[in-house]
């Protein structure tokens, strides 16, 4: 290659880039000195090593310009680029993968939709949630049946219980679905398995169910119950299930029942019962109950029932009226436990007054006792101080010698000077 191609191919290069513009001009100033007046050998070689230094710098710009054009379209092709320059010609990138589904969002989401009364909404999540692996699959078939049922859905409610009974026969929400499907049936009149009518806990589940979503159907139920074969446990447990609804109705059956003595046991249930209640009307009613009553154990639960209400003052009246010598200590006994708010000083009252009324020992020793429990002091060494006789003074002393009061180690001073 003479000297004035080697002058162009250097120009040519520099025009490509300016990397190889400087390294041109470079082998440019080194050819231009063959001209000078050197030898012919030494103006060859640096010729020659021009020619080495442009052939090699051509290879590193060849270079860096493919790496260049290679990065470019994977950036493209990240971007979802990729057409082509030809007419219908596009190139199809794959989509990026979804994000992964939240099992406990969709679970919660549908648990939201039905407390707001949105069943279909919740039926839609619960499908998402149960067309994936997870351990939340028994609970959305429950609440899946669970929401069909409210929309009059009752074959697929009950087909989405049976699912979920075969495939999770261990699962807790397996009884709540079976007792979801006797509520069914029991609402359309269809006939209830065997199977269903003498599981006592499903009859509970069930029971509880239909009370809280509709009383007027449950009242009837709960007086078959009571009526019926039903086990002493079972219509217990039906009894307390009315307790706690407001239906007249309900209250009524209570009522008969707790009035009806041809069962003793249930009752006694009926009337611990009513007492819970705590209405003024269920207090009355009691009253009159306790009043007509002869068997002593159905007034034990009516005095049970006085303590559980906070009743003080029938309390005080069967400790101070009551013949039974038994149901009147009992009663006693009660006073003494009355300690929450303001019971506490009304029966301390109570106790106070019936020693100082009563002449006998042993209702007056049981008194004592109460004030005891209450760790009350101060009435002890007020009756102490009047007390004449010495045995029952003696006693006071007894229970207050215990007491780590400032009263009674005021008095314990007292006794020794």
């Amino acid at each position: 290659m003479n000297i004035r191609h080697m002058l162009s191919a250097a120009l040519l290069l520099a025009c490509a880039t300016p990397a190889l513009a400087q390294q041109a001009a470079i082998d440019v100033d080194t050819v231009a000195q063959v001209n000078e007046p050197d030898g012919a050998g030494r103006a060859a070689a640096r010729a020659q090593a021009a020619q080495d230094r442009l052939e090699a710098t051509r290879q590193r710009a060849e270079a860096r310009a493919q790496a260049q054009a290679e990065a470019a379209a994977e950036r493209a092709a990240a971007r979802g680029a990729g057409a082509g320059r030809g007419a219908g010609q596009f190139k199809v990138f794959a989509a990026p993968p979804l994000p992964p589904i939240d099992l406990d969002q969709l679970y919660d989401r549908a648990r939201e939709a039905i407390e707001n009364s949105q069943y279909d909404q919740a039926i839609r999540e619960l499908n998402r949630l149960t067309a994936n692996p997870n351990p939340k699959i028994d609970a959305a078939l429950y609440w899946k049946a669970y929401s069909q049922s409210k929309l009059d859905l009752d074959s697929e409610a009950l087909a989405t219980v049976a699912e979920l009974a075969r495939q999770f026969a261990a699962s807790p929400w397996v009884k709540d679905a079976k007792a979801l499907a006797v509520e069914i049936q029991a609402a359309n009149g269809q006939p209830i398995s065997a199977e269903l009518q003498n599981d006592e806990e499903l009859k509970l589940l069930a029971l509880r169910s239909v009370m809280q979503a509709d009383p007027d159907k449950g009242v009837p139920i709960v007086e078959k119950m009571l009526a019926g074969g039903a086990s002493p446990r079972v219509r217990d447990r039906a009894l307390f299930v009315l307790s706690q609804t407001r239906s007249p109705r309900a209250r009524e059956v209570i009522l008969n029942t707790a009035k009806n003595n041809s069962n003793p046991d249930l009752q006694r249930s009926a009337i611990r019962y009513l007492g819970m209640m705590g209405g003024a009307d269920d207090r009355d009613a009691l009253n009159g109950i306790y009043r007509s009553a002869t068997d002593t154990g159905v007034k034990r639960a009516i005095i049970q029932s006085y303590f559980m209400g906070g009743n003080v003052d029938r309390m005080a009246e069967i400790a101070k009226t009551e013949n039974d010598a038994d149901l009147r200590k009992s009663a006693i006994r009660n006073l003494g436990m009355m300690n929450r708010g303001g019971s506490s000083a009304a029966a301390s009252d109570a106790l106070v007054s019936l020693y100082k009324s009563d002449s006998a020992s042993d209702i007056k020793r049981a008194a004592v006792n109460s004030l005891f429990m209450q760790r009350n002091a101060k009435a002890l060494v007020d009756l102490a101080r009047g007390e004449k006789d010495a045995s029952l003074k003696r006693e006071i002393v007894t229970k207050l010698s215990v007491m780590k009061t400032p009263e009674a180690t005021d008095y314990m001073l007292e006794l020794l000077k």
